[in-house]
């Protein structure tokens, strides 16, 4: 399979890690191009990364097809508006969970060079739990949501094991790793190494300071929000799926949009989490993922006890 301008880079994980702050700051680099927003192309078809577009209903069970002459097309078309001469890339944090992406970036790209961020899996968790919240996918308080959907939340703090698929397809020196906490502590170091890496011009990035992108927000009230994503549990959520070609969108009913209108007036985000997490879940999640990610700071050369809860 070729492309008419395949990637030469992708930031592919982990997700809630920094990728899309990261993805922010090089997309202003003049020798760099990344299309917008997430594509998310070599998992499109993952049942288990994906589900909520091989189960969509409405544009047809498992539609969208990997290597399918319409995705090429739709995957080519993001890459039209780059010069030529500049390094392209992608982001797209689900890759790092898809053993199906990491087998098709080495059949596509085998050079290709991959950016794995890594951040605290207790923290990392807990942000995709709030990020749930606001996409209308958590319908629980958080020890209940992981008593009914554990995978959803743990799989994507089990970094170890999902950094082994690509260690097996790719040699050791396309890899750069990126520690959230460091990025956000010295973000021009990292940039600097990243531009060397890439093999790009080191450049002044229009500013250093961390932006808040994607930064996790909060509702006032968790349970009433609660409440309207269990009203509202059968509506897609996913904002990115709309650039698909043929995605069906379909208008909510007058009703809904009404709620849904009362609600965010009443039940505004705010920036502080309102709701406390019991000591005794965040020490048994630490330790699990501990155990769980046991040989990572051997396997990327970081240093995660300076920085990880219970390491």
């Amino acid at each position: 399979m070729a492309f008419h301008k395949a990637p030469d880079f992708f930031i592919a994980g982990a997700m809630k890690c920094g990728t899309t702050t990261l993805h922010l700051f090089l997309s202003t680099h003049p020798q760099i191009f990344i299309p917008k927003g997430e594509v998310k192309y070599f998992a499109i078809d993952d049942p288990i990364q994906q589900s909520e577009i091989t189960f969509n209903e409405p544009s047809g069970f498992g539609r969208y097809k990997y290597n399918s002459s319409e995705l090429n097309s739709w995957y080519s078309q993001k890459f039209e508006a780059a010069e030529d001469g500049v390094l392209t890339g992608e982001d797209s944090p689900v890759y790092l969970a898809s053993p199906q992406a990491a087998a098709r970036i080495r059949d596509c790209r085998p050079d290709a060079k991959l950016i794995f961020c890594f951040r605290d899996p207790v923290k990392r968790l807990l942000s995709q739990y709030w990020h749930q919240m606001l996409r209308g996918r958590a319908l629980y308080s958080l020890a209940d949501e992981l008593r009914a959907h554990p995978n959803e939340l743990l799989n994507r703090s089990y970094y170890r094991d999902q950094l082994q698929y690509y260690l097996d397809q790719f040699p050791p020196e396309q890899f750069f790793f990126i520690l959230f906490e460091e990025f956000v502590d010295n973000p021009s170091r990292i940039l600097h190494d990243l531009s060397h890496f890439l093999g790009v011009e080191v450049v002044d990035f229009p500013s250093l300071e961390i932006p808040k992108v994607n930064q996790t927000t909060y509702h006032r009230f968790p349970k009433l929000r609660r409440f309207d994503n269990w009203l509202n549990r059968n509506r897609t959520s996913n904002q990115d799926q709309r650039s698909l070609p043929g995605y069906a969108i379909h208008r909510q009913p007058f009703l809904t949009r009404l709620w849904r209108h009362l609600h965010h007036r009443i039940n505004p985000t705010q920036p502080n989490c309102p709701e406390s997490i019991s000591e005794e879940l965040v020490e048994f999640l630490a330790e699990h993922f501990r155990e769980r990610n046991s040989g990572l700071e051997e396997m990327t050369g970081l240093n995660l006890k300076d920085h990880w809860l219970g390491w």
